[in-house]
C-alpha cells in the first residue's frame, strides 16, 4: 500500500527485525475468500490506524519463491490519507519506525533495500521492486 500523507509524502515503515535503516512500503496479506480492496483497507487500518481513500490501482507484481511452484502476486494501490493518527492498531506487527518519503527518498530507500546482504538479500530486492513500481506509477506521462 502506498499511502500518500496529507503533506504529499509517501509513508514507509521499518520493523524491529529489519536490517538497520531499511524502510519499505507497508504491506499485508489477503485472507482466503477476502476481497482485495477489503484486505487493503483492513491491513492499512491494522498497520497505520489511518483513514484512507483508494486513489488508484498502480501495479501488480508476480513472483515465484525459490523451490515453490505457486506464483504469488502483490497488488500496489495508491491511497490518500483522510484522517486518523499514525500508529499500528496491531502491536504484533512489530513496526518500529516511519519515514515520510518524496521521490528521491523512495529511490534512496530502494537502494538501501537492494544493498541488503545475507538472508535479507532476496527480501530487499523484492521490496525494492515494489518501490520501483510506485516511482514508475508516480512519474508524469508525456
Amino acid at each position: 500500500m502506498a499511502i500518500r500523507r496529507r503533506n504529499g509524502l509517501y509513508l514507509l515503515q521499518t520493523k524491529e527485525t529489519y536490517p538497520a535503516r531499511t524502510f519499505r512500503l507497508p504491506t499485508g496479506g489477503i485472507m482466503r475468500g477476502e476481497a482485495i480492496e477489503h484486505a487493503l483497507l483492513r491491513e492499512t487500518r491494522e498497520e497505520t490506524s489511518l483513514d484512507v481513500e483508494v486513489s488508484r490501482f498502480a501495479a501488480v507484481l508476480t513472483y515465484r519463491a525459490p523451490n515453490v511452484r505457486q506464483v504469488f502476486a502483490s497488488y500496489l494501490f495508491i491511497l490518500e490519507e483522510q484522517g486518523g493518527t499514525l500508529q499500528p492498531s496491531d502491536e504484533s506487527e512489530g513496526i518500529s519506525g516511519w519515514l515520510e518519503a518524496d521521490l528521491p527518498a523512495l529511490d534512496a530507500a530502494a537502494s538501501r533495500l537492494r544493498a541488503c546482504t545475507g538472508p535479507w538479500r532476496r527480501w530487499g530486492q523484492f521490496r525494492a521492486l515494489v518501490l520501483d513500481a510506485l516511482k514508475d506509477a508516480l512519474e508524469p506521462r508525456h
